[in-house]
């Protein structure tokens, strides 16, 4: 929401500014704006997508009101509430040497061609949060906003795509992709919805976050 509008000015024409990191995390939007929109009629949402790649720096930045973000929150500043969870799969063609592998281990991503949501590899969440900390650095990575076009190059045997499970749907009926666990158990991510202690407008923000913890969609929630 611009601050100027929420202290102590009217509503009428005040924004919540959102930003989710992920590109591919927009399907329950249609259905949570209506949503919002009768209970919050003076306020609209605004998907600020130039905030992607890197959520919370431009939250504490003020750039947005809430961040919808898998990353791990460790300041103190923020306020949090969990959302759900999904898992992240690696996709391959069907030709590809992983293809027949019932999981494939964090190490063996040291070996390949990453094709990630973003050109640096720190914008990567499954980068930064998976690989590194485990000391993998893949051999490329290659940055592509959009899903079909992962999934494609994938298919091509260009590279490795790691994406959301519930995003590629049953890829036994398309026969050209393989999506294979990642790690022995299944890498998960819990979303969470996060915003700062000190915006004016918490109420609205809560109420907006809520909503999005009891969406359904192809994502298991998790208890909050």
């Amino acid at each position: 929401m611009r601050h100027e509008l929420a202290n102590g000015g009217s509503e009428t024409h005040s924004e919540l500014r959102f930003a989710t990191e992920c590109y591919t995390t927009y399907p329950w939007f249609g259905r949570i704006a209506r949503e919002f929109k009768s209970k919050c009629p003076n306020v609209e949402l605004r998907l600020i997508t130039e905030a992607t790649a890197r959520p919370l720096p431009e939250l504490e930045r003020g750039s947005i009101d809430i961040a919808i973000t898998s990353s791990r929150i460790r300041n103190k500043k923020l306020c949090v509430l969990d959302l759900f969870s999904d898992e992240l799969v690696a996709v391959v063609a069907k030709d590809h040497p992983w293809a027949e592998a019932k999981g494939i281990a964090i190490e063996e991503f040291r070996h390949i061609h990453l094709l990630a949501y973003s050109a640096n590899p720190m914008d990567s969440d499954f980068v930064r949060e998976i690989l590194i900390p485990a000391g993998v650095v893949p051999l490329k990575v290659s940055g592509i906003q959009l899903t079909e076009a992962l999934l494609e190059f994938a298919r091509a045997c260009l590279g490795v795509a790691v994406v959301a499970k519930w995003t590629v749907g049953n890829l036994s009926k398309i026969g050209e992709l393989v999506a294979i666990r990642i790690g022995q158990n299944g890498l998960h991510r819990n979303w969470k919805a996060v915003w700062m202690r000190n915006h004016p407008k918490p109420e609205i923000l809560m109420t907006f976050a809520k909503m999005l913890s009891l969406g359904q969609g192809p994502r298991k929630k998790i208890k909050v």
